[in-house]
Parts: structure tokens; C-alpha cells; sequence
């Protein structure tokens, strides 16, 4: 089964405006947590928490997510999806402990992950072929005003109101999204309405059972490592072995099933996806570590308020924003592969500068190195996608997609919590050598905001330079995933975008 063929006949704005709304608020979510979290997290130790709960919870659920919309009604699916994302604010915006909060970000990153998989079934149903492209500029500019406008929400709901308002604030753009799919038109459902037997012979529950029992354990051990219980534990090392195996079991499952396990083997052995999915990882979870530690640093080094520091976060985003359109017009020119070489060029670059913030670093120096890391992102980080629906089958087109979305996602969840791991035990390691005046312990249980108070004064400058040096290990880290994101991108193919017909005629299985 696969997504219906576009639609004829004239634009339904009032569908195509409750899709941009839902693209603002996914994106909108990103930012904003990332300026709020330094100041929502109990500790230093669970500021990866959140986001890694709401990002493996995306990737899971974007595997089967597009089935999701094939055996159901689109818009109702789409509309239940919507829900969930109103139910995971509301849990996010009551809680009163990190389990309750962690609680309502996966229930937030289910829904997230339907609303953005059937924003890109609705487009393939209700809009014209040819008025296509239009409407994924739209698309494209929701999530950009939503990127942007969350760096600034986040700062002046958390300084000046609460940072509960970060989560009650998707309830009325959620609400008055369902209104807008609601009085819309009716949508084509494809081959016809299925049911709970038809999911769960089209789902493989064993598979995505495995996949995400797998990835918990590891994302497990990393929290624990070094910061919670030390590296020798036994829980921390039952933690990475468990994960091991049970990925290790999951491999050879989905080798059994082949097309119908959760990963389809025919598609992820095509060159042109794996390398797609690698390199779109690596970018995607390069960025989502970049801009949750700025915001850590901006904070926690530098004294910044949560508005002082979503302002600083805007010329990283600004500058994605306009190099996104350079982009477009680059990849007709010099070919999507080129492009998407040199962004991941300009990451590494950017991520290696931003190492060299110091804790008294001027504003001006701040500001150049974040336009040189937007350039990369804004680069690089929709090549995989173009390269994708430009290079492969278009009836491979929706498994591959939903394949390179969820390891995206799957690469956020992780690379915070390597990006926390390596920042908690060189702050550890760097305090109990050269500041042993301060218990490592205190300092790693303080958040962000109460990091002042809990060192003493004589020793606080010593304990922010090693702070900071902590933080540049992290954008090594980043670094050096855009330096591997240069290496996969060469696995892709290298022309230009009007090529894009004889391409997909010669394309060879590799």
C-alpha cells in the first residue's frame, strides 16, 4: 500500500493553513524548550531528560506512523494525533516531579510525530501536483517562524511568567488547529478505511518492541554512566549489555522479516537511503545538541537570563533561515550533494569555533561563530530529504522518508544524552583534579539556576572554567558529526536538482 496520488483541482487554503499551523507548532517545541529547560531541570544530570524522552518517543511512532494513515481515516487519525499533542502539554504544564514532566514529553513526541507524518500525507491528498512546491515553501516558512519566535517565547514565558507556559501555549495553536481540520474538506483516504486487524498484521509489534526496549537501555546507560552511578556498576554496565542484545535480536528479526519488519530490508540496503539517513542523523542531532548546550551555556556559564539567552540563540536560527533559501537556489545550480558536503564543511567548522567560548567570550565573537554554524545547518540539514525523493523509487519514497525521520529523531535522543554524559564526567573529572575545595556531586545536582548560590564564591570562577571547558568537549563532540556527515554525504548523489527524471530512470540498486 502506498500514499495516494495527488490531487486535482483547486487548493483547499483552509487545510493548507491548519498543516502550516501544526508545522509552527512542532517546531515552535524545539526552540522553545531549549531556552526553558535550563531552568525547568532539577539538576545539571537531567537536563537531557526531556528532550531525549520526546525524540525517541518521535522516532518509535514515525515508523509506523505513515501505516497509521493508510489503514485509517486521514483526517481523523490526523486529528487523534492532534489529541495526543494537547494531552502531552497538558501533563507537561500540571507536572509537579521530572517523572511526571518526562511523562508528558513522550506523550508530547507520539503526537508530534503523527501530526508531522500526516501533514506530509495531507499535502500528497488535497494539493495539486503542480501547485506542490508552493505549498512546501509554506510549509518550509512555518517551521522556519517557528524556530525563531521559540527562541524568544521560551526566554520571556520562563523569565516573566512560568515556564509552564511553554507547555499550556500548544494547547490554543493545537485547538485552533482541530478547528481548522475540522471545517475543512474531506480528504481522500486512499485505498479505503481498515481496521485494528489490518494494523496489527501490517505492524510489527515484536520489532518496534525491540527496536525501542533496546534504545531505553542505552539511553539508560548514559544517563547513569559516570554522573548517577559510576562507570564500573553494575546497573550502568547491565544497562549497555541488555541494550546490546536486545538490538543485537532486533537485527536479526528484522533480517527475517524483511519488508515487513519495522525497517524495510529492500529499502535500507539502497545506498542512496543509507547514506541519506546517516548524513541527515548526524546533521539533525549535530543541531539539537548545538542549540539545547548554548542555551546551558548562555545560562549556566555566562549568567544569562532565560530572554538574554533566547535572544543569543538567534543568529544560529536567523542565519538557518536565510541560508535554507540560498540553499534552494544553490541545489539547481551546483547539485544537492555539493551542497550538502559543504554545510556539513561549515558544522564542523562552526561547532569547532564555538569550543572556543570562553566564559568572559564578547557578544561579538558569539554572534559571528552561530552565523557560521546556521550557514552549515541551513545547508545541510534538508539535503537528505531532497536526496531522497529525488534519487529513489517513487513507490520506495514513503518507507524511505519515514526511515530517514526517525533516525533523525533517534540521533536527537542520543546525541543529547552523549552530549550530557561528556559534559557531566568532564565537569567531574576536571573539578575533583583542580578544585578540590568543591564536591563534584553538589555542583552536578544544582541546575542551572542555583549553580551560583551552591558554590562558594572564592572558588565560583574556577568552577565556571570548568565548566565551560566541559561544554567544549560537547561541541568536539558536534564536530566531529559534522566531520562524519562530510564522508556520508559522498554516498549520495551529486547533481542538480533539474536532473532529478533521468536520475530516478538510471537509478541502480547498490
Amino acid at each position: 500500500m502506498y500514499f495516494a496520488e495527488a490531487h486535482s483541482g483547486p487548493v483547499p487554503w483552509i487545510t493548507i493553513a491548519a498543516l502550516g499551523l501544526s508545522n509552527y507548532l512542532v517546531s515552535l517545541d524545539l526552540t522553545m524548550l531549549s531556552t526553558a529547560m535550563p531552568c525547568i531541570a532539577p539538576s545539571l544530570a537531567s537536563i537531557p531528560l526531556y528532550m531525549s524522552a520526546s525524540q525517541l518517543a518521535c522516532a518509535i511512532v514515525h515508523l509506523v506512523a505513515s501505516k497509521l494513515y493508510l489503514l485509517f481515516r486521514v483526517k481523523w487519525t490526523f486529528m487523534s494525533f492532534l489529541m495526543v499533542v494537547c494531552l502531552g502539554a497538558l501533563v507537561g504544564a500540571l507536572s509537579n516531579s521530572t517523572t511526571m514532566l518526562v511523562l508528558g514529553r513522550v506523550v508530547m513526541g507520539v503526537g508530534m510525530a503523527g501530526v508531522q507524518c500526516g501533514c506530509g500525507v495531507m499535502v500528497s491528498r488535497v494539493v495539486p501536483g503542480e501547485r506542490q512546491g508552493l505549498v512546501q515553501r509554506i510549509m518550509m516558512g512555518a517551521v522556519q517562524a517557528g524556530l525563531v519566535s521559540g527562541c524568544v517565547f521560551g526566554g520571556l514565558f520562563t523569565q516573566f511568567v512560568s515556564w509552564r507556559w511553554c507547555f499550556w501555549i500548544d494547547l490554543p495553536v493545537a485547538l485552533m488547529v482541530l478547528v481548522l481540520v475540522v471545517v475543512s474538506g474531506e480528504i481522500a483516504d486512499g485505498e479505503g478505511w481498515f481496521g485494528f486487524r489490518e494494523l496489527w498484521a501490517s505492524v510489527d509489534v515484536v520489532g518496534l518492541v525491540l527496536f525501542a526496549g533496546g534504545v531505553v537501555m542505552l539511553l539508560l546507560g548514559l544517563y547513569f554512566g559516570g554522573v548517577v552511578y559510576p562507570w564500573e556498576n553494575a546497573r550502568v554496565i547491565g544497562c549497555f549489555c541488555g541494550a546490546g542484545v536486545v538490538l543485537l535480536v532486533w537485527g536479526l528479526w528484522n533480517w527475517k522479516k524483511g519488508d515487513e519488519g519495522v525497517v524495510p530490508g529492500s529499502v535500507v540496503r539502497v545506498r542512496k537511503v543509507w547514506t541519506a539517513c546517516l548524513t541527515g542523523a548526524l546533521v539533525f542531532g549535530s543541531w539539537v545538541l548545538g542549540v539545547w548546550f548554548l542555551s546551558v551555556y548562555f545560562q549556566g556559564v555566562q549568567g544569562m537570563s532565560p530572554l538574554e539567552s533566547g535572544v543569543m540563540l538567534l543568529p544560529n536560527i536567523l542565519a538557518q533561515v536565510f541560508f535554507s533559501w540560498v540553499a534552494g537556489w544553490l541545489i539547481k545550480h551546483i547539485g544537492f550533494g555539493l551542497v550538502g558536503c559543504l554545510g556539513a564543511v561549515f558544522i564542523a567548522t562552526g561547532s569547532g569555533s564555538i569550543s572556543t567560548y570562553e566564559p568572559d567570550t564578547g557578544a561579538g565573537w558569539k554572534i559571528g561563530m552561530q552565523i557560521l554554524l546556521g550557514l552549515g545547518y541551513g545547508f545541510a540539514l534538508q539535503i537528505p530529504m531532497i536526496a531522497i525523493q529525488a534519487t529513489v523509487y517513487p513507490h520506495d519514497i514513503p518507507a524511505a522518508t519515514s526511515l530517514l525521520t526517525s533516525c533523525q529523531h533517534l540521533a536527537a535522543a542520543l546525541f543529547v544524552s552523549c552530549g550530557n554524559t561528556i559534559m557531566m564526567n568532564s565537569l567531574a573529572l576536571l573539578i575533583l583534579e583542580e578544585i578540590p575545595s568543591v564536591d563534584p556531586k553538589e555542583t552536578i545536582n544544582a541546575g542551572v539556576k542555583e549553580l551560583r548560590s551552591v558554590i562558594p564564591e572564592t572558588a565560583l570562577e574556577d568552577v565556571l572554567e570548568a565548566f565551560s571547558e566541559s561544554m567544549y568537549r560537547v561541541y568536539w563532540f558536534s564536530a566531529a558529526c559534522g566531520g562524519l556527515a562530510v564522508i556520508c554525504s559522498f554516498g549520495m548523489e551529486w547533481f542538480k536538482l533539474r536532473m532529478r527524471n533521468s536520475a530516478v530512470a538510471a537509478r541502480n540498486v547498490s
